[in-house]
């Protein structure tokens, strides 16, 4: 009876022995086809892995195409923005040299065209002595 009641105690406490034991039993002749299926899945496995690995790459690498580009644009247009603001402080030199030669004799004029020129609303100035 001591021997019973030892042979319980294991079991109860080791049950997953015996699992094993008779699982592995009735496997034994379907081995190869867990084999199969166990491959199959890790072969599926790395594939998935390779391919989430190649779209975060392919992300990567368009969005250095992009910064790129960006940063190509924007010095592009920096380099028209310091051409156009030459060739127009330029062009505005060459006004007001203009206007100041045609206007020379006449201050309140010379004042009103001058702010036109640069979007500029001329106050004129009132005669006053008393300045403090």
């Amino acid at each position: 009876m001591i021997i019973l009641k030892k042979i319980w105690l294991f079991l109860k406490t080791h049950w997953y022995i015996p699992v094993i034991i008779v699982v592995g039993l009735i496997l034994k002749g379907q081995s190869d086809k867990m084999l199969k299926i166990i491959d199959a899945s890790k072969k599926s496995y790395n594939k998935q892995k390779e391919a989430i690995e190649w779209a975060a790459g392919e992300k990567e690498n368009k969005k250095q195409k992009i910064d790129r580009e960006y940063d190509d644009a924007v010095r592009a247009i920096e380099t028209v923005y310091k051409v156009q603001k030459k060739n127009l402080e330029e062009n505005k030199k060459k006004e007001i040299k203009n206007i100041v030669e045609k206007y020379y004799n006449e201050p309140e004029e010379l004042s009103s065209q001058i702010s036109d020129l640069f979007g500029l609303t001329y106050v004129p100035r009132k005669n006053n002595n008393n300045t403090d």
